[in-house]
């Protein structure tokens, strides 16, 4: 059986993005009991290449299914149960650089690539940065930290109008009520 294992990432890149951690063992094929990061998820199609623990074994997945709170997932490296139990609790990566190019094809970011980000109004002035992305349900809301006071961002097409990455910004519209006086 060929695992390879993945080299580094370029200066100032990190290699490899904690994507998951496999529970255990499920049914005789092989497939694994696995918790992906939410974000991540979509990433999740059959040929993915992943890399599992700190040795970084590479994996190519056949397929993947929800189960109860995880997802099962079949690799072709692992064919039986036995197999499968070596590698309980083992964290799942992905390339970084993969990632990235994921996100730029299909026009959606993930959290890590919002935080940090310099949040500007559309009349060019400056609200903070991006502390923290709150999870609701209905929509994600950005915690933009200036000095000591926090101000929240609903990510919602009238209020977000561009996130520009690359040049590390956020482009918000101010409606009434959003910035307390």
């Amino acid at each position: 059986m060929d695992q390879e294992s993945a080299g580094s990432s370029t200066a100032g890149e990190p290699a490899f993005i904690d994507a998951g951690l496999i529970r255990k063992p499920h049914g005789i094929k092989g497939e694994i009991l696995v918790d992906i990061d939410e974000d991540l998820i979509p990433y999740f199609t059959p040929g993915l290449i992943v890399y599992i623990g700190e040795e970084h074994l590479k994996w190519s997945l056949v397929s993947i299914r929800p189960h109860k709170s995880g997802f099962l997932l079949l690799f072709n490296e692992i064919r039986t149960p036995e197999m499968a139990s070596n590698y309980r609790f083992k964290k799942i990566f992905i390339p970084y650089l993969d990632r990235i190019q994921a996100t730029i094809k299909d026009g959606e970011l993930l959290d890590d690539q919002k935080l940090g980000l310099k949040v500007f109004t559309d009349k060019d002035a400056e609200l903070g940065y991006i502390k923290e992305i709150i999870k609701t349900g209905a929509n994600d809301v950005f915690v933009v930290e200036e000095g000591s006071k926090e101000i929240l961002i609903p990510d919602i097409k009238d209020v977000v109008l561009k996130i520009d990455v690359k040049n590390q910004k956020m482009i918000v519209h101010i409606i009434p009520g959003l910035i307390p006086d």
